[in-house]
């Protein structure tokens, strides 16, 4: 034991004493370029004229962003104020787990494109399989075709449609489409064709009239996202399940429900189908859609839509594409409290000619009235930021 106690005081007394020696700003140094720390601050062994001495060297701070902070998740009416910062984050998990839980069991999807025609998006079928993942408990069209034509394409789409359906089928459609079944997706004064549409056929053929704009149509993050990532061809894809239950039934233009309800779903299901794997990109889009028109917005307006407009009729001092950015965010909150299949569980009941507030009850477990104050004041403050 004593010899132990001697070779430590021994080892101790020939450490050499500059490994010890305090560190301190100013203070001189012989080793270029050393690090050390003083109560945590960061020093540097630098050269001042002729001598070397410690110097506080400046840290970057981390540009990893903060991550973001946990949210509670609303799970019914009563708590969708309060958990309103979890409604995009619920809705948008539910559908993440559909489409990796459900196979596509969509119909056979033909696409027939114009000979000038070269569209933005082609890869049609994933955004249809997207849709059809996410709905595994509804009917779809047995068989699908697709027309993508530019403008200077009208005519050769016009002669397509009459290759491919009945000469009463086409009247029956036209007459539907007000006169123009094609053309109307055009604007001849800019030699272009922007819109697009879906019709249904009186035997179930899912038909989608596409146009194609002349020119890049990526003037925003928005357009970008819709024209060049499939998203469109989602919308309208999604447009066909909503017409399913409906189709050949006896109703009348009151029985259908609110056009915020029909467009707002088409225009949430493009985002959530497209987005399904990256959440942040999701969230931008959805915000991003509504900026421009919503954030105008008082949570009377909000209200005043919800409670006057129909499937025939719009409040006309409100943009009508509220219709679509405005009813993806209401939409976004019916799932989040349900699922994505509520949107078309809705539909089914609506073929049943009940009326939409009957439907609504049935499907959300709340009567209309009750639930458009919390609508409402909820998606006011989610686009207010609050």
């Amino acid at each position: 034991m004593r010899k132990t106690v001697v070779l430590v005081l021994v080892l101790a007394f020939l450490t050499p004493l500059h490994s010890v020696a305090a560190v301190k700003i100013g203070a001189s140094c012989n080793k270029p370029n050393a690090t050390s720390t003083i109560n945590g601050v960061t020093v540097k062994c630098l050269k001042t004229g002729t001598k070397y001495s410690w110097k506080k060297v400046a840290v970057a701070k981390s540009s990893t962003p903060a991550p973001e902070q946990p949210v509670n998740l609303p799970t019914i009416f009563s708590d969708l104020k309060v958990n309103r910062k979890g409604i995009s984050q619920a809705a948008w998990a539910k559908v993440n787990a559909a489409i990796n839980a459900n196979a596509a069991k969509n119909g056979t999807v033909e696409i027939f494109t114009g000979p000038n025609t070269k569209p933005y998006y082609d890869d049609y079928l994933k955004s249809v399989m997207l849709v059809s993942k996410m709905f595994p408990a509804i009917k779809e069209p047995s068989s699908n075709i697709v027309i993508r034509y530019k403008y200077e394409d009208l005519a050769w789409a016009e002669a397509k449609v009459a290759q491919l359906l009945p000469k009463s089928e086409i009247e029956r459609l036209t007459q539907n489409e007000n006169g123009r079944l094609l053309s109307s997706n055009c604007e001849p004064d800019r030699n272009s064709c922007f819109g697009s549409k879906q019709l249904t056929t009186s035997t179930g053929v899912n038909l989608i009239l596409q146009g194609v704009p002349t020119t890049s149509p990526a003037s925003s993050p928005v357009e970008k996202q819709r024209f060049f990532d499939g998203m469109l061809e989602a919308h309208e894809y999604f447009h066909s399940l909503q017409r399913i239950p409906l189709l050949n039934k006896p109703l009348d233009q009151k029985d259908y429900p609110p056009v915020w309800f029909v467009e707002g779903s088409a225009e949430w299901v493009q985002n959530a189908a497209i987005n399904s794997t990256n959440f942040q990109k999701y969230k931008s889009f959805i915000t991003l859609d509504c900026k421009s028109v919503c954030t105008s917005l008082t949570q009377a307006d909000i209200a005043k839509i919800l409670t006057e407009s129909t499937n025939s009729f719009w409040p006309n001092q409100y943009d009508y594409f509220l219709n679509y950015n405005l009813g993806s965010v209401i939409i976004e909150s019916l799932v989040a409290l349900t699922s994505p299949q509520s949107i078309v569980a809705l539909y089914e009941l609506i073929g049943t000619r009940i009326g939409f507030e009957a439907a609504f009850k049935s499907v959300y477990g709340i009567e209309w009235k009750q639930a458009i104050p919390i609508l409402a004041e909820t998606t006011f403050l989610n686009l207010q930021g609050k």
